[in-house]
């Protein structure tokens, strides 16, 4: 049988605040398509130092994964409601 997973708590604002600040401090990293070895690393860097950052304000200990889930849906929701309002 499997393992039900189990949930992790929503993203505080305060943890969300801190997420969307560090993410665009480092943007031009981040987002940077450049895949060589000395780039990956700096990126790994930033990631960990955006996740004992969001770590260090909540409760819930958060992993790389879940911080880069949580960007990118966070951009996306941004994205929809751009658009929304453009088409308005």
């Amino acid at each position: 049988m499997s393992e039900k997973r189990t949930r992790n708590r929503d993203f505080s604002s305060a943890e969300c605040e801190i997420l969307v600040d560090k993410f665009v401090q480092h943007n031009d990293i981040l987002t940077s398509k450049h895949s060589d070895e000395i780039n990956e690393r700096k990126k790994h860097a930033i990631l960990e130092d955006i996740l004992t950052s969001v770590n260090s304000c909540g409760g819930n200990e958060r992993t790389i994964n879940a911080i880069k889930e949580k960007w990118q849906n966070m951009r996306r929701r941004v994205k929809v409601r751009v658009s929304y309002f453009l088409r308005a």
